[in-house]
């Protein structure tokens, strides 16, 4: 049996899943990461065409 464990970059806490290690980071070393919302450059301001 594959058991995943996942390491906090900041910190090296060890976790099971990516939902914990993704709270724990959000709440533990939020002043460590920015939040980037990405678009695809493409579709940049437009909208999908009608039918």
């Amino acid at each position: 049996m594959l058991i995943l464990s996942l390491k906090c970059p900041f910190c090296n806490e060890v976790f099971s899943n990516w939902e914990t290690i993704n709270e724990h980071i959000r709440v533990k070393h939020r002043d460590k990461v920015k939040l980037v919302r990405l678009e695809h450059p493409e579709a940049k301001g437009k909208r999908y065409p009608s039918t």
